[in-house]
């Protein structure tokens, strides 16, 4: 959560430069001398001068508005917002349907920091009675179990030995985190698919692992459920600051193709 707030921040912050610049009073002189081609960049500093004023006002203006809607962002996902998960994805919604008809493991897959790890872990705290997280990055001894076996009561019994647990496959869900470091863990979830008990497993993995084409052994295609969780869109991110009037305000305008009044459209540029 504070990597992604870091990085709306990070992004305005690029934006905003970006707009100061353009308007940088700077003259670029080119000179053809024969085969030489020499860029000349002059600044006429008393025209910069005042530029860097309105720069700096309008930095101080975006920092302390940027800084109060990430407070707010921040009390949202502090306190709860919409239901049970503490930051709100449309993502959340696939999963209460994947929880209903769990027969096929379930792989949610996506760039690094989009909160694969973050909206797995609230939706197995929130749905199931018991939780199991298994990063398979960090916990080599348990990664090294699926190079030895891909039969899921075998794999289980094992997990349960060396975390020292009873796993109960009716009312527990497993989570296996960074599954792209184990190809056979993946091919694995085959097998927990056709198992007769009802295995509950969630897996995710960065994009750039689970390509199936680098795949030595067959992906377990027609056996997997596969989501893909993009970065917060920005009507995800206007859920967060509690903006639902700006939301149906903008869908309105979309849908009848009229242009948003502009204090409106002003203020949905300024988020």
């Amino acid at each position: 959560m504070a990597y992604m707030m870091k990085l709306l921040f990070k992004q305005k912050l690029k934006n905003l430069l970006q707009k100061i610049i353009n308007k940088l009073n700077i003259i670029i002189t080119f000179i053809n001398k024969g085969d030489n081609n020499v860029f000349t960049l002059t600044i006429n500093i008393t025209t910069f001068f005042p530029y860097l004023c309105v720069f700096l006002t309008f930095f101080v203006h975006f920092v302390r508005k940027q800084y109060k809607n990430m407070y707010i962002l921040y009390e949202k996902c502090k306190n709860g917002y919409r239901g049970e998960l503490i930051m709100y994805r449309k993502i959340a919604e696939e999963l209460k349907k994947w929880k209903n008809d769990y027969k096929m493991p379930l792989m949610l897959v996506g760039a690094k920091q989009t909160g694969k790890t973050y909206i797995l872990e609230e939706f197995c705290k929130n749905n199931f009675d018991n939780y199991i997280y298994i990063n398979l990055d960090k916990e080599e001894n348990i990664s090294e179990i699926f190079e030895e076996t891909i039969d899921p009561d075998t794999i289980i019994e094992k997990i349960e030995i060396i975390k020292n647990i009873t796993i109960n496959p009716v009312d527990t869900i497993i989570f296996l985190d960074e599954i792209q470091v184990s190809e056979r863990a993946i091919t694995s979830l085959k097998y927990f698919c056709e198992s007769e008990k009802p295995y509950k497993i969630v897996c995710a993995g960065s994009l750039l692992g689970v390509k199936i084409n680098r795949f030595k052994s067959s992906f377990p295609v027609g056996k997997v459920t596969i989501k893909y969780l993009y970065p917060m869109d920005f009507e995800e991110y206007l859920i967060a600051l509690g903006e639902d009037k700006l939301i149906n305000e903008i869908k309105e305008h979309y849908n009848s193709c009229e242009p948003l009044m502009n204090p409106i459209h002003e203020k949905a540029l300024d988020l």
